[in-house]
């Protein structure tokens, strides 16, 4: 039997605690940075590797009008469906002044989504509520609202995923999810659907309103 060599193989020196500490502070923005980058590429990707019928589907809600609305309103339109709701301080206003925004950066000859809004909080937002705050963004985008039972079946359909939690500032005064004391964290992104109510494609919401428009644009038609 061979015998194993009995040279010594040099040891690897180990990094010093300063070296280390940089490799963190380099590794850990780079796996940050690629995880924003795939997860946003994805977003924009999904219709490509998902069945259509898989996310959204056929609605019946209440405009701010208190018009009974569904998908059929829309029909031969595109929409642009955004989920969120009235009392949000950030993530929502923030969305809809971006898709305000990119519409105006469109070309004017493309034809632009029907920009739709649904609350998910059927509870606080009644349809005056909705209306009023749409249209601080744009009169175009269009806010629907209903019970809770439809709210429940749109947000099921398009796949939302939302959570209600007290407000924690409130909660120290007594705070009740009946009195309203209470904040919706929420998936946020943005549906755009053909005439026939089919997902063409899904949208990051946290993105600038150049890029909005510049991901819109290969699915809109000329006037």
């Amino acid at each position: 039997m061979a015998r194993k060599s009995s040279t010594a193989r040099p040891l690897r020196s180990k990094p010093s605690s300063a070296r280390r500490a940089a490799l963190r502070l380099w590794i850990v923005p780079t796996l940050v940075i690629a995880g924003l980058f795939t997860g946003a590429t994805g977003l924009r990707t999904l219709s490509a590797h998902r069945h259509q019928t898989q996310i959204g589907g056929p609605y019946s809600l209440i405009d701010s009008t208190n018009r009974p609305t569904t998908q059929a309103r829309f029909a031969g339109r595109q929409t642009l469906i955004y989920f969120g709701y009235t009392h949000c301080l950030d993530v929502c206003p923030l969305t809809l002044a971006t898709v305000a925004q990119a519409y105006t950066l469109l070309p004017p000859d493309m034809l632009r989504p029907v920009p739709v809004f649904i609350t998910l909080d059927p509870e606080r937002d009644h349809p005056e509520d909705v209306g009023i705050y749409t249209r601080r963004f744009s009169p175009e985008i269009i806010g629907l609202t209903g019970t809770t039972a439809q709210i429940n079946a749109v947000a099921k359909a398009f796949h939302v995923t939302s959570h209600v939690t007290l407000d924690p500032a409130a909660d120290r005064d007594g705070a009740d999810e009946e009195k309203g004391d209470y904040r919706i964290d929420h998936s946020s992104v943005l549906y755009l659907m053909d005439g026939q109510n089919r997902l063409q494609a899904i949208l990051p919401a946290d993105s600038s309103p150049a890029v909005v428009a510049h991901d819109l644009a290969p699915y809109l038609a000329k006037r």
